[in-house]
């Protein structure tokens, strides 16, 4: 787990007129079907029996659950190899439209509207670098320390670079000091998840 000194933000919604996007690297959420990262089967079921407001595991949950828990965990989910990483992209919400889609293998959106924006310098400085795109062959001639950041992206896979993808190796730590915004696209999320949100980082409606 990892964190880096950065200027404060307000939590408070604000217009995003002011923001510049180009700034920072964004991790969407996704739902969660099945137990949280970390969550026993035991204790999924009893959240559900109990109707515990976030059993649903829906993105919006996700979002409060990095929040409550203080941080963003790493997974090897979907990833050559087994180095947990977190994946970022680029893309700010306005362009979200551009990679999200129906995955019908995965049975889910491939991005939601709920997410972190986290300051791209201070990521770089912690280890984050694009993504590289390639055909197979490409993943063994990565040196080891650098295979994290293969994708598959050959002519026939050019969704995945729509995404712009950056990656992060582990996890990272929420720390009052890293300039981060908390995305939502309502006011009713924000109203729900103001009340979560353990450090001053600005609460945008996007």
């Amino acid at each position: 787990s990892t964190s880096i000194p950065a200027g404060p933000a307000s939590r408070n919604p604000r217009p995003s007129l002011d923001i510049c996007w180009e700034r920072y690297l964004y991790h969407y959420t996704r739902a969660c079907p099945g137990p949280w990262p970390g969550q026993t089967e035991f204790e999924y079921l009893a959240s559900v029996l109990d109707g515990e407001p976030s059993c649903g595991h829906s993105a919006l949950d996700t979002l409060v659950r990095i929040l409550t828990e203080g941080r963003i965990r790493g997974s090897h989910r979907l990833v050559r190899g087994l180095r947990a990483v977190i994946s970022w992209t680029s893309r700010p919400p306005q362009e979200l439209s551009a990679i999200r889609h129906w995955n019908r293998a995965l049975g889910r959106w491939t991005f939601e509207p709920y997410g972190l924006a986290v300051n791209r310098q201070c990521l770089r400085k912690l280890g984050a670098k694009p993504a590289v795109y390639g055909a197979d062959a490409l993943f063994e001639r990565l040196p080891p320390q650098e295979r994290f950041r293969f994708q598959v992206g050959n002519a026939s896979r050019s969704l995945w670079r729509r995404e712009r993808e950056w990656r992060l190796l582990g996890d990272l730590q929420l720390d009052p000091r890293l300039d981060v915004l908390i995305l939502v696209p309502d006011r009713t999320a924000a109203d729900r998840i103001a009340g979560e949100i353990p450090f001053p980082y600005r609460l945008v409606v996007s």
